[in-house]
């Protein structure tokens, strides 16, 4: 029976050591963090045609509607958009507007053709909001972030265990998190982005 026993007592005495030894070791638990800034890749226009009614004082005439519609269709086809580029929002329509006016999204994929639109002056068209589109945060992205994060993450162990007299030594748990992050007062002006991604890293203290 003693022969028996004997391999469970050693491996629950060795078990209580290595939770002893864990219990001791000291560390070392810091954040590091990477950042890249995004350029937008295209963008999402809303635009609204409306007809024009005579205006005494500027000295311009009755625009109607189609010719407003016609006009900015051929100064797109100009730059190589065409209509069927144009989606119409039939979700925004009023009830009851006096003037015939229609609201459309155009959707964009080249930063240069959308300053080109932008720059298009035609009676009865109107840029309403502009918002940029950002490329998407692919895992290759994710891993150079997370590369940079973990070195980011030494160099401050690094710098903490020098002021403390020790070595940072191997890593012991890693967390991790990402988030798009983009500027609050992001607007028509702003065409860039930043992804950042904060991880924390528990260092073993020599």
């Amino acid at each position: 029976m003693k022969i028996t026993y004997l391999p469970l007592c050693v491996f629950l005495l060795f078990s209580t050591i290595l939770q002893a030894q864990d219990a001791t070791r000291r560390f070392i638990t810091v954040n590091g963090q990477a950042k890249k800034v995004l350029t937008a890749d295209g963008a999402v226009l809303r635009i609204t045609i409306s007809e024009q009614q005579p205006n005494e004082y500027a000295r311009t005439g009755y625009v109607p509607f189609e010719a407003s519609y016609t006009n900015f269709l051929e100064e797109l086809f100009t730059i190589g958009i065409h209509e069927n580029q144009l989606e119409q929002n039939t979700s925004n329509i009023p009830r009851y507007n006096p003037i015939e006016s229609r609201e459309y999204t155009l959707t964009i994929m080249d930063l240069a053709i959308v300053d080109k639109v932008l720059a298009i002056k035609t009676t009865g068209v109107q840029f309403t909001n502009l918002t940029y589109t950002f490329p998407v945060v692919d895992t290759n992205m994710e891993t150079m972030l997370a590369k940079e994060a973990i070195q980011d993450a030494r160099e401050r162990a690094d710098m903490l265990a020098r002021d403390l007299n020790v070595k940072v030594g191997k890593v012991l748990e890693v967390s991790a998190s990402h988030s798009l992050q983009r500027d609050q007062n992001m607007n028509a002006n702003t065409k860039t982005a930043s992804v950042s991604y904060t991880i924390s890293v528990k260092f073993e203290i020599m």
